[in-house]
């Protein structure tokens, strides 16, 4: 119902037209079919037509991205569309009515377009001329809606002073005035009618741009559903993935409250003039970055600390970047999708980007996958990449032709793309860092050897076990292009497995033989038939080649024997061998003449046939391959050079400790002899065993702690003695304690004090002085006391007496004239 120009004439933008208005653009007004790829509108074309499109999807691209797409018609609901790219913000009422493309230059409200528009799927518009609305509004139409929006003519220079005050934000952070010119350039003129929503923050799309008011009135819808009226000269919108926040903050939606055009930065646009002044992006993520200005080395830091290139050397990374084309990827975008071709390596400096693979039990057995590209909805994420991680390296080294998985970027991410040509000359100056990607190569190709060795037809003879077997005991290699496995006439006992990529067999100098995947080199070599290479084997591109030793093979024999299959493997590759040998030679020898051959007519005849260019070309070749060949020498000799070193020092070792041996034993047999002839001690043998290292290692640690843990540990660090003293002077001391004067003597000279003044003692009953007691009242009444007991008793007790006379003597301390009256007085009573 909207192909007719009747229902075209009824949709807003043409209401309150007159009879003769509405009479003038249906005469005036023309019906198009616009196929995929076609533009409707373009920037250089100067028409200042009116595009309404009843049906069919579009997109709008400013500055060569694309940021909204619209579409109209219940047919197209199924039309695949862009990742990460959402409809435009309408609703359902305005999804009945055509869309409107061109209106402001229709109405005159700017001079030059700065969008295309351009078909998705098969569109069918109508177009109005400029001459149709003049001719239409001859006379006044001040009651239609065409008339009033022709009066948001807004004068430049307040158009300019708009777009200068968005592209403050940008000025902040330092951007040159090239770089605000260019955004300048491209901003977006758009006309939103009165209660239309200018911008939603709620929704994907209201987060990619940024608006200002130029003609009009707008108000903002706040979170607590309150309106309030926008100040003029407000900026408006936000951009998530370059960490501009909403402005303003806490609104849901900016709506129209009347008639507004309005100017838009897209967020697109920033992206591309980011690609086309690359000296700006540091300053740009640094709003994404919360204000930390980032520079191009601190993103080379940033790579060489990531675990991929920590070991590299740091000019291998400055080349990289030299050389490398930077990529900057929205939220949303695709970096590569899985399927398609590609040739390049991506390394990811800034941001974060998911990994996605297909879901083999989804897919349809007759579908394309080149026919439509895969969206990351209906694909399984199996990986994240950070700052510093590599992406696409096996197509970039040629392993691959297609992309193996879909990378996604989930933040504003930025990338170096390197391309496989450029990498190779780089790789080929860096020896130790195009280890590095060998071992990339066989880490992802070695889920292939199994069934690489299961297949193939050499060992299809032998036992399934034998041959998983083989592909544990095979060695991995990497060649890059160029690069040779083997050489003519080198002793050599393995057999080469091509696995990927293509291998070229040469014979003195000459191109004898091609290799591809699944084929082999050298088994006569493994099988013991012969000593020497019969050729040179030379990578084309980069292969990934598997090496298979005799004594790898004689081991797999021995634990899966099979006599018959190995009896039938060696007369087989004895008749092979005999024929390729004669075919090389048959084949080098017929060579050399032709080019002999060559050379001869060409002096003959004064001519050289071979041009400059590849005269130089071979001249270079063979200097380049000459220079290598002698660096792998002198880096050969090198290891041998280090390997003797080694064994050198490990055979000083060795007699070091067998002299160590023989000294020990003589000193024993020495021992022995003596402890076997001579008299007195036996003498044993000093054993002197080295420290264990973990115990003394560990001992060290607890040295260490007690020292970091005791302040005084450390000898040097002790107070001097004056120090000390003063130290001990302001020591605490303790209470004093009755107990600590409870000694033997102590107590002995309190109870004899107590003799003179006191009861007696029951402590010591002998050193009575006021009972005047006797010895013989003291000594043990009854009959067992008469005779020698009795003596011995009496014995007994003198002794006590003196012993107890003594120590009143020695704790009284009385003076000499005391002393003397009490030593005759104790010999009276001893006596």
């Amino acid at each position: 119902h909207l192909l007719t120009s009747e229902r075209m004439l009824q949709m807003p933008l043409f209401a309150g037209l007159s009879e003769a208005a509405w009479e003038a653009f249906r005469d005036g007004m023309l019906r198009r079919i616009f196929f995929p790829g076609e533009q409707l509108l373009s920037p250089l074309a100067k028409n200042n037509d009116l595009v309404l499109l009843a049906r069919g999807a579009v997109s709008i691209d400013i500055a060569g991205r694309t940021i909204r797409v619209e579409r109209r018609g219940e047919s197209l609901r199924g039309l695949s569309q862009r990742e990460g790219m959402e409809m435009d913000m309408i609703s359902p009422d305005d999804a009945l009515h055509p869309a409107v493309f061109g209106d402001v230059e229709f109405l005159g409200l700017n001079e030059e377009r700065v969008s295309s528009i351009k078909a998705d799927a098969e569109c069918h518009c109508w177009l109005l001329s400029r001459s149709t609305l003049t001719k239409a509004f001859n006379a006044p139409e001040t009651d239609s809606l065409l008339w009033d929006l022709g009066r948001l003519v807004t004068e430049p220079g307040r158009v300019a002073f708009a777009k200068l005050r968005v592209l403050n934000i940008f000025d902040e952070a330092g951007c040159s005035q090239e770089f605000l010119q260019y955004l300048q350039d491209h901003f977006e003129p758009r006309i939103y009618l009165q209660g239309k929503t200018i911008c939603d923050f709620e929704l994907p799309a209201g987060t990619r741009v940024m608006h200002i008011v130029t003609n009009g009135v707008a108000s903002t819808l706040s979170e607590d559903e309150r309106l309030r009226t926008l100040s003029a000269n407000t900026t408006f919108g936000m951009m998530a993935a370059l960490g501009i926040p909403p402005r303003p903050e806490r609104v849901k939606k900016v709506l129209a409250v009347e008639h507004s055009s309005c100017q838009l930065l897209h967020q697109a646009v920033v992206v591309r003039a980011l690609e086309l002044f690359p000296d700006q992006r540091m300053k740009v993520l640094m709003l994404s970055n919360g204000g930390q200005e980032t520079d191009a080395q601190d993103l080379i830091g940033r790579i060489q600390e990531s675990p991929f290139f920590c070991n590299t050397h740091p000019d291998f990374v400055r080349e990289l970047a030299n050389s490398a084309v930077d990529r900057i990827f929205m939220p949303g975008d695709l970096v590569v999708n899985e399927g398609e071709s590609g040739n390049s390596m991506f390394v990811l400096l800034n941001g974060s980007a998911d990994v996605y693979v297909s879901d083999k039990k989804n897919q349809d057995k007759g579908h394309d996958k080149k026919a439509e590209a895969k969206k990351i909805k209906n694909m399984i994420r199996v990986g994240h990449l950070a700052a510093g991680a590599i992406a696409g390296e096996l197509a970039m080294l040629g392993i691959s032709q297609t992309r193996s998985a879909s990378i996604q970027a989930a933040t504003l991410c930025v990338f170096w793309e390197v391309t496989q040509e450029r990498a190779m000359i780089i790789l080929d100056r860096f020896p130790e860092e195009r280890q590095l990607f060998s071992s990339v190569i066989v880490q992802n190709l070695d889920l292939t050897v199994p069934g690489r060795l299961m297949s193939l037809p050499l060992f299809k003879t032998f036992d399934r076990k034998f041959r998983n077997l083989l592909g544990l005991y095979s060695e991995r290699h990497a060649f890059f292009p160029d690069h040779t496995a083997t050489r003519e006439g080198e002793v050599g006992d393995k057999l080469w497995i091509m696995n990927s990529g293509p291998v070229m067999l040469t014979k003195k100098g000459f191109r004898v033989k091609m290799y591809l995947p699944g084929t082999h080199f050298g088994c006569d070599n493994m099988l013991g038939l012969s000593r020497n290479y019969m050729g040179t084997l030379v990578a084309m591109t980069v292969c990934h080649v598997l090496a298979l030793s005799r004594q790898s093979y004689l081991h797999a024999l021995e634990q899966y024997p099979s006599k018959s299959a190995h009896q039938k493997l060696v007369k087989t590759q004895k008749r092979e061998t005999a024929e390729l040998r004669e075919m090389l030679d048959r084949v080098a020898v017929r060579k050399g003449v032709w080019q002999r051959y060559q050379g001869e007519l060409a002096g003959a005849l004064g001519m050289n046939q071979t041009p400059d260019d590849e005269l130089i070309r071979r001249v270079v070749k063979g200097w380049h391959d000459q220079v290598r060949v002698l660096r792998e020498k002198r880096l050969q000799n090198a290891i041998r050079h280090e390997d003797m070193l080694q064994k050198l020092e490990g055979f000083k070792q060795k007699l070091a400790d067998g002299k160590q041996r023989i000294q020990q034993r003589s000193k024993l047999k020495e021992l022995l002899k003596w402890n076997l002839t001579e008299r007195g001690p036996l003498k044993y043998m000093e054993e002197s065993k080295k420290p264990d290292p973990v115990m003394q290692s560990n001992l060290e640690k607890i040295q260490a702690w007690q020292v970091a843990s005791d302040p005084w540990a450390d000898e040097s660090s002790w107070p001097e003695t004056a120090q000390q003293h003063e130290m001990l002077k302001d020591w605490p001391r303790p209470r004093p304690n009755p107990h600590y004067r409870l000694h033997v003597w102590d107590v002995v000279r309190q109870e004899l004090r107590s003799q003179e003044s006191g009861p007696p003692s029951r402590m010591l009953p002998l050193l009575g002085t006021k009972g005047k007691r006797n010895e013989d009242d003291l000594l043990p009444k009854g009959p067992e006391t008469s005779g020698p007991k009795k003596s011995a008793a009496a014995g007994k007790f003198r002794t006590g007496v003196k012993a107890v006379l003594l120590t009143r003597l020695l704790s009284a301390r009385p003076t000499v004239a005391a002393a003397k009256a009490t030593a005759a007085d104790l010999a009276g009573r001893v006596t």
